[in-house]
């Protein structure tokens, strides 16, 4: 069922290396474009901080050409900010939608659509590193 969820894929994240090796990486991405169904994920992931943080998962909200770590839904890191474009270059991203980063820096799962919280969970929980 989670291989069904989230599709695995290969692609490295350049930006995102200060996390490499520290930390899982999911990226909620409107790539530009109106996606209602954004909100509600991150509404859910804020509900389920704790289980993130346990996971050392770290979320980057991207809109419009800026991204910054949403504190209320994983670690938090203040005051840091990614150049949109860059990011959604590294991880080959031209709709809107989630990339899960593995602590390697590859992308480990993609998702176009609204996705409960214990399903990123139980993947990550499968991932090396655990």
């Amino acid at each position: 069922m989670i291989g069904v969820a989230l599709v695995a894929l290969g692609a490295t994240a350049g930006p995102l290396s200060p996390h490499r090796w520290r930390h899982r990486v999911l990226v909620v991405d409107d790539a530009g474009a109106p996606a209602p169904w954004l909100d509600a994920q991150l509404e859910q992931l804020r509900a389920a901080r704790a289980a993130s943080v346990a996971r050392d998962l770290v979320v980057w909200v991207c809109r419009g050409d800026r991204c910054a770590i949403d504190e209320t839904a994983g670690l938090a890191f203040p005051g840091l900010h990614l150049d949109a474009r860059l990011l959604r270059q590294s991880l080959k991203v031209n709709e809107p939608g989630m990339r899960l980063v593995g602590k390697d820096g590859r992308v480990k799962a993609a998702r176009n659509e609204l996705t409960p919280p214990a399903v990123i969970h139980a993947f990550i929980d499968t991932l090396p590193q655990r």
